[in-house]
């Protein structure tokens, strides 16, 4: 986690980027990462200061670095349309399995019924464009975990 702000330098500190001294005055962005456990108490942080112009030239860098994955299965629009349909319903059944089973109303029938509806729409999926790769394999264990 880091915090990002900008302020004018109050003492002479010097860039992270270009290694040039941060004159007192000039305007600054400061980077704090925070270093330790989420949620727990934060053991220390980093601090790290550029000028404006380095800390964009930065980021354009790291954009630079990493492309954002543009990769798109090879669908008709028809197809993309009802695997779209079929994710979400997935994900709406899956819901309901999950309050079932953590302590919902619900009956063993209802449960089996759900299972089997998840199984279903899987294999339609599998039809459109095939499971996606995160997906787990689909195990009553795995479904309680989630």
């Amino acid at each position: 986690m880091a915090d990002v702000w900008m302020k004018y330098c109050t003492r002479q500190a010097r860039c992270k980027w270009c290694e040039e001294p941060i004159l007192n005055g000039s305007p600054m962005v400061m980077v704090k990462i925070w270093k330790g456990k989420e949620g727990i108490e934060r053991k220390y942080t980093i601090t790290l200061r550029f000028h404006p112009d380095c800390w964009i030239k930065q980021a354009m860098a790291n954009l630079d670095k990493e492309p954002p994955p543009t990769r798109k299965l090879p669908l008709s629009e028809e197809d993309s349309k009802t695997r779209k349909r079929l994710i979400r319903k997935y994900a709406t059944t899956k819901h309901r399995l999950k309050v079932a089973l953590d302590g919902g109303n619900y009956t063993g029938y209802r449960i089996d019924k759900l299972m089997c509806k998840l199984w279903d729409i899987r294999n339609q999926i599998e039809l459109v464009g095939g499971v996606p790769k995160e997906w787990p394999e689909l195990k009553e264990t795995t479904i309680r975990s989630q």
